[in-house]
């Protein structure tokens, strides 16, 4: 999970990539929880 946070950082900064966000947030949900 702490590998997720560090990935989710950069792209939780940028507010442009809120889809890529949210993708990546589904496929670490998956793996991650």
């Amino acid at each position: 999970m702490r590998s997720n946070s560090s990935t989710f950082g950069p792209v939780v900064t940028q507010p442009e990539s809120i889809d890529s966000n949210r993708i990546l947030f589904m496929s670490s949900g998956k793996i991650g929880l």
